[in-house]
């Protein structure tokens, strides 16, 4: 007998992150907003540390200007998800190539429109190590290194030697920490900007994957009665008159 599981404790796990981030999210939202002092006091003085390191360690600093600008820029990731999706769509895995081009687009798309929202002024020194244009909550770059390098280890993870996916996630986390840290130490952002940036990654991450799983899932659950149906009736012209 053909059994459907839906996997609940998956979905249960996605709304789980979903909802832990956005929470995340909403509350320095609103403390930025509101401007809470407290949160402000706190973005200052780690801006403040952070451009002092910057400018007393310059070889550091060009360093970070390379991987905010090149390695860890969101058109890099941009183009890798494009190849990824590409990739994914030619091998018949249509459902994960959608997802990877939605994730990417409603991402930018969410994090553009938080920004004009908020409207919020970057870090401002006498003495800058390096510049940004726009707004500052929340962190484009942080945002989008959550989701280049979700997208990335999610539609590889079939393709990826068992021995080799603990380097590959600690590769996805490194790289989207490292990217905020850049943002943070070149003075162009606050760090309730690239926390945002993360959570509001993890968010669209989790609510389009969980998305995708209910929508393919209720459709295989569609389809799968009537395959078993077929299946009964070809059993039964098969059998033998006792």
């Amino acid at each position: 007998m053909h059994t459907h599981s839906t996997r609940p404790s998956h979905r249960f796990g996605y709304a789980y992150f979903a909802l832990l981030a956005a929470a995340v999210f909403g509350a320095l939202l609103l403390m930025v907003v509101s401007g809470w002092d407290m949160l402000f006091e706190i973005d200052v003085r780690v801006a403040r540390d952070l451009h002092g390191w910057a400018r007393e360690n310059p070889g550091a600093t060009q360093a970070l200007r390379i991987l905010t600008n090149w390695v860890w820029d969101p058109v890099t990731f941009r183009v890798l998800a494009a190849g990824l999706a590409a990739f994914l769509w030619l091998r018949g895995e249509r459902r994960k190539a959608v997802w990877v081009v939605t994730v990417m687009t409603v991402g930018a798309l969410a994090g553009v429109l938080c920004k004009t929202a908020v409207a919020r002024e970057r870090p401002m020194f006498v003495d800058p190590v390096d510049t940004a244009h726009g707004w500052s909550f929340p962190s484009g770059h942080a945002l989008n290194g959550v989701l280049g390098c979700g997208v990335l280890l999610i539609g590889l993870w079939p393709l990826i030697p068992r021995r080799v996916r603990p380097f590959a996630v600690l590769a996805a986390v490194v790289s989207a920490l490292g990217v905020g840290f850049t943002r943070l130490a070149l003075g162009v952002h606050y760090l309730s900007d690239v926390v945002a940036g993360w959570a509001l990654g993890v968010v669209v991450l989790a609510v389009f994957w969980a998305v995708v799983a209910v929508l393919w899932e209720s459709a295989e659950a569609e389809i799968t009665p009537e395959i078993d149906r077929r299946i009964d009736a070809d059993r039964s012209e098969l059998r033998v008159p006792g």
